[in-house]
């Protein structure tokens, strides 16, 4: 996510719950609640607050590879 964006919306309390919330019912069905909300801090990889460019789609690609590998 974008750090502005991050910072604006998703570092608010409220938003925190709604992380805890939605984390127990995925992972009360059995599933892995992934945050990669921070896997891109540089918003110079963004091309918007919402949409990696280029480069951030391949720094992320390669951060979730590398988690599901592990």
């Amino acid at each position: 996510m974008h750090p502005l964006h991050l910072k604006r919306f998703y570092n608010e309390p409220v938003w925190e719950e709604f992380h805890t919330k939605t984390k127990e019912a995925v992972e009360r069905e059995g599933a892995v609640y992934l945050d990669a909300s921070h896997w891109v801090p540089d918003e110079l990889l963004f091309d918007d607050h919402l949409h990696l460019s280029k480069a951030g789609r391949i720094k992320f690609s390669h951060l979730l590879g590398e988690y599901l590998r592990q």
